[in-house]
Formats: structure tokens, C-alpha cells, sequence
């Protein structure tokens, strides 16, 4: 399999950007600041339980906030991210009890940016990621009630970065750090309707200390479309590279003393089959975040700066539904609730909505080869950086319509994002003098793809 994909924007489209809430623009109105160019390559191949995947990818994108007082209205303000990673897999069953899985993984990133400065010249920033790992898994049935997992992964990254004004040359940093891990799950039939989970993981980061994440669950079936489930998990995120070693020496600090953030977390469910084809679930989840890493201005150095400054809990509930008939029409439907706050004080956290709201229809037309989507988002209003402010909430509809194989092995898809036009705002992160950003309108996205 073969694809390609671009983006065609909107033919009205938006010449022009304003950020009439902003002193620092004064209200001016630029053009061709918030362009982007972006496109993605890809091939899957499979021979018997050899498969192998790779992927290109580049994207260029106007920068039109100019953050750290770069000059506004300026075309050359932008990011390029590209992307390139290949994959090889392998399969394989010595005997019946017993499957083993192996996968080998090369992948490549890289970024930069450009800010102008017409009185000190264009800034710079680069940075790099080579990687390389592989994984091995084996599952093995122990008996008729018993199932084992064990697995073991290493990852070997290679990063190299380098912030600096284009006149005074580069500054490259070189990093290296290894990743160790090592998991084991078994899964127990006790009885005909109880099921138990459990399992552990180990990751060493030579970075940082050892984390042990463990993870269990019952699952109990008291009729036959009915399933209650009780489950706990820990788990956690290092920081990356960006977030512990960047450095400008001007706006931002690094911070070798951050901490992995980490999360505990309880989940109660009970799934059940409405009627043929239906299925309806209720989620009820306590979440308690440690650590939570988040960008911000140090007064003492003054500068900008990653820290682990929050300590959360979390409550939620999600019902959904979800559905498909014999003649492929197929829908779904979700509505959360989530109160997110600060554990000492209990503020209210910026970003976080309260409620969220789905839905989505899939109409097949012709020979279950093409179909028309429609799909709805709500998103509750939420605080920005600035407690005293906070963006709107807003209901958006998709569409798109795909056709799958139309001919040969072609398959084309067509989407409109935001259909009706609607103007929302998101809210942003602190190092512009923005506290929320005008989101795109109607946009369309065109996608080919080739299987052979």
C-alpha cells in the first residue's frame, strides 16, 4: 500500500490575520503570514509474517503569532517538522501454546524555526532526533484459564539541538540516553464469568530513575450481553529533550532537574448490548496527576522555563452509545462530564472543559464502496492562562465523503472541517502576549491513496 496526502484550503480562505485582542499588534491586520505546506508519504508491504512499514513526512507552517517579540506581519517567521521512519516486523508461532512477535524500528526527526529581528537579524533553532529500538513479545497459554505476556523493549536515541542568531553562528548540543523496559501481564479465567488482569511494567531511562507502573483489573459477566469492569493503572511521561535541555540563552531555560509527571488512575464500566447492533457504556474514572510539567515564566531568571508545578485530581463520567446495522450504517454517540482541579487549593485548571460532546453518522451509498460522514464536536468553554479569561464554547461539524477502491486500488477521500464556518478560539501557551487563538474555518483536505 502507497499514499500520499496535501491539503487544499478553503477559496475564500484567510488573507488576512488580526488579533484585535492583542496591544502588542495594535490591532494590524497582516497577509500571507499563516501559510502551510505539508505532505506525507508512505508504504506497507507483507509477506507471509514478514511485514514492513516506512513513512516520509514534511510540513512547513507560517508562524503568524510572532512569539518572542519576533517582528509581526513577516512572511519568513515559520516551523519545518519533517519525519522518516521504517519499521520491520516479524511473526512467529514455534508451537501451538506459543506466539513470539519481534519488530526492529529506525526513525529520524527533525525541526527548525525561523524568527526575524530587523534590528539584530534572523534567530534560529534546530534540533534533531535519531533513534533506533526493538521490541520482543511473547504470549504463551499456560493452561485453559491462564494466558502470560512477557515482553522487552530498548530504545537508543541520538539528539542534537542548537538555538542561536543566524550572524553568530550555531551552538550545537549532543545528547544521548538509552531506554530499558520490561513488562508481564497474565490474564486469569477464575470462573466462567470473572475474569482477572494484572500486570507490570519497568523502564529505566538513563535519564532519570526507574519507574515501576503497575496495572490491574476484574472483569465480571453476569449475563451474556453484560460486562462490568473494575480496573487501576499507573503510569508516567519523561520529559522530552525540548522540555529539560533547550536553552536560548534569551527567552527560554533549561531545567535538568525536571521529573517524570505521573498518573494513577481507577476506572469503573459497564458495557451492555441495547438491542442487535447496539451497544451502550457508562465510564466513571478518578484520576490523580503528579508532577504535571507545564511552561513557565521564572521571575527570578526571566525567562521562560518547563517545571513540574501541579498536582491534580480528576473526576469524570462518559455515557456513549454506539451502533451499525446489516446494511453498513454505522453512528456513535458520547457525552462527558469532567471536573478537573489543583489538588492544594483546588483551582480550577486552565484548558480543561468541563463537558464534551460527540457524535458521528457513516451512510454507505454505493456497494459499500462509497460512503458520507457527518461528524459533530462540542467543546465547553475553558480558562486560559489568564484565570480572569476564557474562550466560548463551540459546536463544529465535519464532512467527508470516501470512496474506498474505486478503481483498482485507488482510494479518495474528501473532508470539509468547521462546515458551517463558525469562529472559535482555543487557548494558548504563555510565550506570546496571547492568551487564546482564532481557529481555522472552512477548510477542505484532499486524500489519495493507492494499495497494490
Amino acid at each position: 500500500m502507497a499514499g500520499f496526502r496535501f491539503r487544499i484550503p478553503d477559496a475564500r480562505g484567510r488573507p488576512h490575520v488580526f488579533f484585535p485582542d492583542d496591544p502588542s499588534r495594535d490591532g494590524i491586520r497582516v497577509e500571507r503570514v499563516d501559510h502551510e505546506t505539508a505532505y506525507q508519504a508512505f508504504l506497507s508491504a507483507k509477506y507471509k509474517e514478514f511485514s514492513i512499514f516506512g513513512q516520509y513526512s514534511t510540513r512547513k507552517k507560517g508562524w503568524p503569532t510572532a512569539p518572542y517579540d519576533a517582528d509581526y506581519g513577516d512572511e519568513d517567521n515559520y516551523t519545518v517538522d519533517r519525519r522518516a521512519f521504517v519499521e520491520l516486523a516479524q511473526t512467529a508461532s514455534p508451537w501451538e501454546p506459543l506466539s513470539v512477535e519481534g519488530r526492529l524500528f529506525f526513525d529520524l526527526y527533525k525541526f527548525m524555526d525561523l524568527l526575524e529581528y530587523r534590528e539584530d537579524g534572523p534567530w534560529k533553532d534546530l534540533g534533531e532526533d535519531l533513534w533506533w529500538g526493538g521490541e520482543l513479545r511473547s504470549q504463551v497459554r499456560l493452561s485453559r484459564e491462564n494466558h502470560l505476556t512477557v515482553g522487552l523493549e530498548y530504545l537508543d536515541h541520538r539528539v542534537e539541538d542548537a538555538s542561536f542568531r543566524i550572524r553568530e553562528g550555531p551552538n550545537e548540543k549532543k545528547y544521548r540516553f538509552r531506554v530499558y523496559a520490561f513488562y508481564v501481564e497474565d490474564v486469569w479465567n477464575f470462573f466462567e464469568k470473572l475474569q482477572g488482569v494484572g500486570g507490570v511494567r519497568y523502564d529505566k531511562n538513563t535519564l532519570y530513575d526507574a519507574q515501576v507502573s503497575p496495572r490491574g483489573g476484574l472483569l465480571f459477566f453476569p449475563w451474556k450481553d453484560t460486562t462490568l469492569k473494575l480496573l487501576y493503572s499507573e503510569a508516567f511521561r519523561s520529559p522530552s529533550i525540548y522540555e529539560r535541555f533547550f536553552d536560548d540563552e534569551t527567552y527560554f531555560a533549561a531545567n535538568p532537574s525536571l521529573k517524570p509527571e505521573r498518573i494513577r488512575s481507577i476506572t469503573c464500566v459497564l458495557e451492555q448490548e441495547l438491542l442487535a447492533g447496539l451497544t451502550g457504556s457508562l465510564t466513571y474514572y478518578h484520576n490523580w496527576l503528579d508532577d504535571l510539567i507545564l511552561q513557565v515564566f521564572n521571575d527570578e531568571i526571566e525567562r521562560f522555563q518547563y517545571q513540574n508545578v501541579l498536582d491534580l485530581e480528576s473526576d469524570g463520567v462518559q455515557l456513549a452509545l454506539e451502533g451499525q446495522t446489516a446494511w453498513g450504517l454505522r453512528g456513535f454517540a458520547n457525552f462527558s462530564f469532567q471536573d478537573s482541579r489543583v489538588r492544594s487549593g483546588g483551582d480550577e485548571v486552565a484548558n480543561s472543559p468541563k463537558f464534551l460532546a460527540n457524535a458521528g453518522l457513516s451512510i454507505p451509498f454505493w456497494k459499500r464502496k462509497l460512503f458520507g460522514s457527518v461528524l459533530l464536536h462540542f467543546v465547553d468553554s475553558r480558562y486560559t492562562a489568564d484565570p480572569s479569561e476564557e474562550v466560548s464554547d463551540y459546536l463544529r461539524a465535519d464532512l467527508t465523503l470516501y470512496g474506498d477502491r474505486i478503481w483498482r486500488g485507488l482510494s479518495a477521500s474528501l473532508s470539509v472541517y468547521n462546515l458551517y464556518d463558525i469562529r472559535y478560539e482555543d487557548p494558548v501557551a504563555e510565550e506570546t502576549s496571547l492568551t487564546r487563538m482564532l481557529q481555522d474555518g472552512r477548510t477542505f483536505w484532499l486524500r489519495l491513496s493507492y494499495c497494490f
